[in-house]
């Protein structure tokens, strides 16, 4: 399925004001909360990169047995 030109440029246009709309109300959601606490927003970065990187990990070996059990 094809999608004319004028179409594509329509859904680009919705695509931007949504993201307008969404940065809106994550600023204003923002602004009722406190601000974060610097050690508890450190210890959730260092979390997720935990887990990123056992993820990755994950998906590594993954990857390499297929290659061995073929």
């Amino acid at each position: 399925m094809s999608i004319s030109k004028e179409r594509l440029e329509e859904l680009e246009a919705l695509r931007t004001k949504l993201d307008v709309s969404f940065d809106m109300v994550s600023s204003l959601v923002d602004s009722w909360l406190p601000p974060p606490d610097p050690e508890e927003e450190a210890k959730e970065e260092k979390e997720g990169l935990i887990r990123q990187k056992e993820l990755t990990k994950s998906i590594q070996e993954r990857h390499a047995s297929r290659y061995i059990n073929q």
